[in-house]
């Protein structure tokens, strides 16, 4: 249907203080992002009565309710939308209102062209009520047309009535609803005050046939029997045979009202009512069409329906002497299926007018709606009576409809444009998130607008490199995409630590994984948040097992403080990157390089950094070869000094041991270590013997002895099972009281 219900729906909704967050929510619960209030756009069923359930379920009505206070404001919908001037004029009185409203609906066809038009018939009763049938091919809309009745009777005619719904029933499967109206005799126009005898006297014109063909040349005339006895020139030039003599029924069929019988008396007691008849197509003679548009229409699907396949759907235009009042098709359907009908078939719309004793005239005019039906029926303008303004209605349609086709053309460019707008507005977003999660937040921000972000100095950072430990062997023996899984599983633990320890993920490049503290936001704990942060990432690795073994994977991790420059390379058309450069940055990957398995590697910049560094455990490793920097004193963080987890000692083989021992004594050959029970096993943390000869630790604290090394070896080796985590024999060193071997 088209927006009227909606826009007297969003009317309601607007009577509430909330109801911006009402729309939203309905609209959001909906899925719809289009606008529900055009009154001149055509909606599916589907979406009308869905919004009337979310709206009835917003304000805690039913429904029936909800259509109720929707229909009183119906009339202020169509007043807003330029309808006051056509309403007003519609009759004189209330009865000759709901009379006419049929007639506009059919009026109305050229600007809604997809309206399923409702049908109201009034009747007066004897006892001065009046009873109004309602038609319509959607249900429980009952109570939305009984509010706008009242609300009309109100505005238009000052008139407090009341109005029951008296029956409901379904007439030949139509939704045929009877509303009671009470008021007074004001409802209904005033007794004529002219009697027939004025009539007459005043009435001395008699016309001859050729004047009334002339004045009514779509006329005809039938007796009581219902046969024709006269037919205007242009009707008949439409008729394939004469028809005089001929039943009414098997020329043409009843449209409207809906519930016309072809009974004489019927058609007497709606005399003055307005009707819409057809021909049927078996009767309409087949008139030569030069248009364009007709031989368009004549090969169209809709024109290609055969007189029996309408006949089937229970269609009038066909087989109209098989057809009885009592007929099981609806009028709504009956209705609906004239109305979409070849444009070929002429329909007519007139009244009927009792002549002498016996017969009744009817006088009307072909019902068009545009030029291309007349030209498909073969009339032109000079067929049509001057003083039926049937030209008139016409041109007046074609206006209607083409303005109406220009809005409605221009809402949904302007709804496109809308959804475009909003589209553009979420791949904004959409870029925006996605340069935030590669770039720091101002200098994605400055890309955004436009702008060069500057370069900056950062004197005090701490930068971080990780990588996989055997990864070159992972990724060349196991599929692609179990690597990928591996490392999106393995990274989205580490970004959910750069959240927590507000560190910056600068970039992953392979298995390695960049982070820098103090760039791009400047911090005075940047080696605390940072050694904080590489504690947890070799941690959480071990969580994240190799497809390559089934073993946990370990990482190595190695820091640098000191002064780092940073600056976005490229723009938004060439990759933009955040890059951080100079020697901290090379150092923190050297540290990374020459680090041990499972392990973190600190130069003693990062331990001074630190503005405690009395809260972790942290032993020195000594001297190592750092390329373009000669050696390096350098330690590692085994964790936090009060912590109950396991110290992160390295995880080395037996090879990797030897060749440890080797490097960090700087031995041609490598060095005995002793015995292999001295090592403790190869599948726990390595021995203390090896850490301690092999990292040479000096501190005044914790001077060991040989002996000492050996019990707490064998400590190591009872423990290596199952060892209570406040029993682990991890040597604390105060970083003010180390004493580096030279």
């Amino acid at each position: 249907m088209y927006g009227f219900l909606q826009s007297s729906l969003i009317s309601l909704l607007k009577q509430y203080p909330d109801f911006e967050e009402r729309m939203r929510q309905i609209k959001d619960s909906l899925g719809y992002e289009g606008n529900l209030d055009d009154f001149f756009l055509h909606y599916d069923d589907t979406t009308s009565f869905s919004f009337l359930g979310k709206v009835a379920e917003s304000l805690g009505m039913s429904q029936e309710e909800c259509l109720s206070k929707s229909g009183e404001l119906a009339l202020d919908t169509f007043i807003s939308n330029g309808y006051m001037p056509i309403l007003q004029t519609m009759g004189h009185d209330f009865f000759t209102f709901i009379n006419s409203l049929d007639a506009m609906h059919d009026n109305f066809l050229a600007a809604f062209p997809k309206m399923k038009m409702p049908s109201f018939r009034p009747r007066r009763n004897d006892d001065g009520t009046m009873t109004i049938h309602y038609y319509s091919r959607r249900k429980f809309l009952a109570p939305y047309a009984m509010s706008m009745i009242k609300g009309v009777a109100k505005a238009l005619f000052d008139l407090d009535i009341q109005i029951e719904h008296s029956i409901k029933k379904g007439y030949n499967r139509a939704d045929h609803d009877e509303f009671l109206i009470t008021a007074g005799p004001e409802l209904f126009p005033p007794e004529a005050e002219e009697d027939a005898e004025d009539i007459a006297s005043n009435t001395t014109v008699s016309m001859d046939s050729a004047a009334i063909d002339r004045l009514f040349p779509w006329h005809f005339a039938f007796d009581e029997e219902l046969k024709i006895v006269s037919i205007g020139s242009q009707l008949r030039r439409h008729l394939n045979a004469n028809p005089i003599g001929s039943k009414l029924a098997d020329i043409m069929a009843i449209q409207r009202p809906l519930e016309a019988k072809y009974r004489y008396d019927d058609f007497q007691q709606r005399s003055g009512n307005p009707y819409q008849l057809a021909l049927h197509r078996d009767a309409q003679a087949d008139i030569q069409i030069a248009s364009h548009y007709a031989a368009t229409d004549d090969n169209s699907d809709a024109c290609s329906v055969a007189a029996s396949e309408l006949s089937n759907v229970g269609c009038p235009f066909s087989g109209g002497r098989r057809r009885s009042d009592e007929s099981a098709i609806s009028s709504i359907d009956r209705m609906q299926a004239l109305r979409n009908m070849p444009q070929r078939i002429i329909q007519l719309h007139g009244e009927f007018v009792a002549l002498q004793e016996g017969q009744l005239f009817f006088a009307g005019a072909p019902l068009l709606r545009d030029v291309k039906q007349l030209d498909a029926q073969g009339i032109t303008m000079s067929d049509l009576p001057v003083h039926s303004h049937a030209s008139e209605i016409l041109y007046a349609s074609m206006f209607q409809a083409m303005s109406a086709k220009r809005a409605n053309k221009a809402d949904k460019e302007l709804l496109m444009l809308n959804n475009n707008r909003d589209e553009v507005r979420r791949q904004q977003e959409i870029t925006a998130n996605l340069l935030h999660s590669i770039l720091p937040p101002r200098i994605a921000d400055a890309l955004t607008k436009g702008e060069t972000p500057p370069a900056e100095t950062f004197p005090a950072t701490t930068i971080l490199f990780s990588d996989i430990v055997g990864f070159t062997s992972i990724s060349g023996s196991v599929p692609p995409e179990e690597v990928m899984a591996m490392l999106n599983e393995l990274f989205a633990k580490f970004d959910d630590l750069t959240r927590l320890h507000g560190v910056y993920k600068v970039e992953t490049v392979g298995d390695a994984y960049v982070v820098s503290c103090g760039a791009p936001d400047p911090c005075d704990n940047h080696a605390e948040r940072m050694c904080n942060f590489a504690i947890d990432m070799v941690r959480v690795a071990s969580s994240v097992i190799s497809p390559l073994d089934g073993e946990p994977l370990k990482i190595r991790c190695g820091l640098h403080s000191g002064t780092v420059m940073t600056g976005c390379v490229g723009n938004m058309e060439c990759k933009p990157r955040y890059c951080l450069f100079g020697d901290t940055v090379n150092v923190a990957s050297r540290m990374e390089s020459t680090g041990l398995p499972a392990s973190i590697q600190i130069s003693y910049r990062v331990i001074r950094a630190l503005p405690d560094a009395s809260q972790y455990n942290i032993i020195t490793r000594g001297r190592i070869a750092i390329k373009g920097k000669g050696t390096m004193k350098t330690f590692l963080l085994l964790g936090h000094a009060d912590s109950l987890d396991p110290p992160l000692y390295p995880k080395l083989s037996s090879n990797e041991r030897e060749e440890e021992v080797w490097n960090r004594n700087g031995n041609k050959e490598p060095v005995d270590d002793d015995s292999d029970s001295a090592r403790g096993p190869s599948d726990a943390h390595p021995s203390v013997v090896d850490m301690a000869r092999s990292l040479r630790v000096r501190s005044p604290s914790m001077m060991l002895s040989e002996s000492n090394l050996r019990r707490m070896n064998q400590i190591n080796m009872r423990e290596s099972i199952s060892v209570p985590k406040n029993r682990w024999p991890s040597p604390k060193v105060v970083a003010d009281n180390f004493v580096i071997a030279e």
